[in-house]
């Protein structure tokens, strides 16, 4: 279990872009399904409602929601990034692409830790900008 802490060692990475491929970043249905696309849960579930009725994303779509974030990461170059005590904080401004075909601009946080010696990188949040 990977801790919580930052462990170092993202010398040089500020202004690279952190995320190659769909492999580079974990998926995570509780974030996904549970909270980003949970039309119940009391703090995402303006988010859900969002991408439900604009992107027709619901929470059976979480793998598929989680592949639309990160293609649309992919290769971009971060318009934020902070150390933070969870890990190197890369923040991006970019077009999502929905289930419709529409496309909004949106703001995705992606948090990249190291733990015993592999890079994870991880959605927190993502949100119509």
């Amino acid at each position: 279990m990977m801790g919580a802490g930052f462990h170092g060692g993202f010398s040089g990475t500020k202004g690279s872009a952190p995320v190659h491929s769909s492999h580079d970043v974990t998926y995570d249905k509780t974030k996904i399904a549970g909270y980003l696309l949970n039309e119940n849960h009391p703090v995402g579930k303006a988010k859900a409602e969002f991408f439900k009725n604009v992107l027709g994303y619901t929470d059976q779509d979480s793998k598929l929601f989680h592949t639309k974030i990160v293609e649309s990461i992919s290769e971009k170059v971060p318009s934020k990034t902070e150390h933070t005590d969870f890990g190197l904080k890369h923040t991006f401004h970019v077009p999502l692409k929905g289930k419709t075909g529409t496309y909004v601009s949106a703001k995705v946080v992606v948090v990249i830790q190291k733990d015993k010696g592999k890079t994870h990188y991880k959605i927190v949040t993502v949100y119509p900008d």
